[in-house]
C-alpha cells in the first residue's frame, strides 16, 4: 500500500487513513463493492474527501495489527490455522465478486485481529491495482514468528511462503494441507476413542 498514512481517535473509534488514492481503482466495480461493505471480512472503510481529494477512512476499532499481537510471542499452529483459513475466506468471497486476492492489504502491520473474538479484517487496497509483495511480506512474517518447535506450524508457514512467491493465492494447496491435518487429527482421536473403549470392555469382561 502505497501513499500517507494517519491514525486518528475519535470518541472511542479508531481510524486509518489513507490519503493518496488511486482514482481508476476507487471508481471500479471491486472498489465499490469494498466501499458499500458486501465483503464482512473487509474492514468498513469510506470516502472522506478533503482539500478537494478523496480519502478512505478505514474504521480499525477493537483490531490490533499482526505485528503487534505477534510482538512478545510465537505463532502456533492453531494460530496459523486460523488466519489461513479467514485470508482463505476473503479471498473466495471476493471471487464472488470476480474480485482479485491481491488487491488485499496483507503487510502483517495492516491486518487486524479481534483478541476476544480471533476474527480477523482486511484492508482493500485503494492506492494501487495489484501487488504481490504483501502477500510475500505476511509469509516471511509467518516465518519469522512461527513457533518453530511447533512441526505443523512451521510447515504450514513454509508452504505458504513456498507458494506465494510461486505465483499468486496459493488457496487450494493451503486448504488441501489444513484439511488433510484435521483428518489426522480426527482419526488420533478416534483412535483413542477406539482404545479407550476396548481397555473399557476387557474390564468389564474380567470382572464377569
Amino acid at each position: 500500500m502505497t501513499g500517507t498514512i494517519q491514525y486518528e481517535r475519535q470518541l472511542k473509534s479508531t481510524y486509518l487513513i489513507i490519503h493518496t488514492v488511486n482514482e481508476a481503482v476507487l471508481n471500479s466495480f471491486a472498489g465499490q463493492i469494498a466501499i458499500k461493505g458486501y465483503i464482512k471480512e473487509l474492514v468498513k472503510c469510506a470516502i472522506v474527501c478533503a482539500d478537494g481529494c478523496s480519502n478512505i477512512e478505514y474504521d480499525i476499532t477493537g483490531g490490533h495489527d499482526l505485528t503487534s499481537v505477534y510482538a512478545a510471542k510465537k505463532i502456533q499452529y492453531a494460530d496459523l490455522e486460523n488466519i489461513m483459513e479467514q485470508l482463505i475466506q476473503v479471498v473466495n468471497d471476493m471471487e464472488k465478486y470476480l474480485m482479485d486476492g491481491l488487491q488485499l492489504v496483507l503487510s502483517p502491520e495492516f491486518v487486524y485481529f479481534e483478541l476476544e473474538t480471533k476474527r480477523i479484517q482486511f484492508i482493500f487496497d485503494f492506492s494501487e491495482c495489484k501487488t504481490k509483495s504483501d502477500i510475500i511480506r505476511l509469509g516471511e512474517f509467518l516465518i519469522e514468528k512461527v513457533d518453530h518447535e511447533d512441526e505443523k506450524a512451521t510447515e504450514l508457514a513454509y508452504l505458504f511462503y513456498e507458494l506465494c512467491r510461486e505465483g499468486n493465492f496459493p488457496i487450494e494447496r493451503i486448504e488441501e494441507y489444513i484439511e488433510k491435518q484435521k483428518k489426522e487429527k480426527y482419526r488420533k482421536k478416534e483412535a483413542l476413542r477406539k482404545e479407550s473403549e476396548d481397555i473399557s470392555d476387557k474390564r468389564a469382561s474380567n470382572t464377569e
